[in-house]
């Protein structure tokens, strides 16, 4: 694990944007196309609004997220919302977005598009960005959730799992190791001390976040700021 320290969240954002554009750009170079799968939350919001002005072959970007809250898209609440209102405009607007959230009646009818959807990064992922909590969660995998638990096993082969978070909205629909694992490049955006002492202790108190810090293709990335 490499924690790259920036002294404020608007040079770090700047850095990591840069870093994840010279990927992207590499992949639409080698392969034809680029795939990245990102976190919601507050954190990356700014970052997502830099990374939409940058100068790439978008039309060949195709979009994910890592996780969801299991809600209407026009939920404030929605990463999906937020993908859309802050990353996929300006020039990203004409990337490819694929969502998790398809149907909200059904859990079972969602997760068999939300699969098929998915199975485009099965084979190649070439950026994924992470986010993690105070609890050392990752994606939407939860030290203390059973279906968590199950989705970091190295015997789960699926590509997504239903999860349950300890606050609202409860509900949430998450990346699984084995396909996060996928990722060539895999970084962790963090602010603040205390994420900071938490990331450090990962390991020990077999947090879901410690689980990436390697993976069989790549060694989590961290960027990091104090404030």
């Amino acid at each position: 694990m490499n924690v790259i320290t920036h002294n404020t969240k608007s040079e770090l954002e700047d850095k990591l944007c840069q870093e994840i554009k010279q990927k992207l750009s590499a992949a639409i170079h080698q392969h034809g196309t680029a795939r990245i799968l990102v976190s919601g939350g507050s954190t990356p919001r700014d970052l997502f609004n830099k990374l939409s002005k940058v100068d790439i072959k978008w039309e060949n970007v195709t979009i994910g997220l890592v996780d969801d809250r299991f809600v209407d898209s026009i939920d404030e609440k929605s990463n999906e919302r937020l993908l859309k209102e802050n990353l996929l405009v300006n020039k990203a607007s004409k990337a490819t977005f694929l969502c998790l959230v398809y149907d909200v009646s059904s859990k079972t009818r969602n997760l068999e598009i939300a699969n098929n959807m998915y199975s485009h990064f099965q084979s190649r992922i070439d950026v994924t960005l992470l986010g993690m909590g105070n609890d050392g969660h990752t994606a939407s995998l939860f030290p203390k959730d059973s279906a968590s638990k199950k989705a970091l096993g190295m015997d789960y082969h699926e590509l997504l799992t239903y999860s349950t978070a300890d606050v609202e909205p409860f509900d949430r629909i998450s990346c699984s190791r084995f396909l996060l694992y996928k990722s060539t490049n895999l970084y962790l955006m963090i602010i603040g001390e205390d994420k900071l002492e938490v990331l450090k202790n990962a390991a020990d108190n077999s947090l879901p976040i410690s689980t990436f810090f390697k993976t069989p293709t790549t060694a989590l990335k961290v960027y990091y700021s104090k404030n």
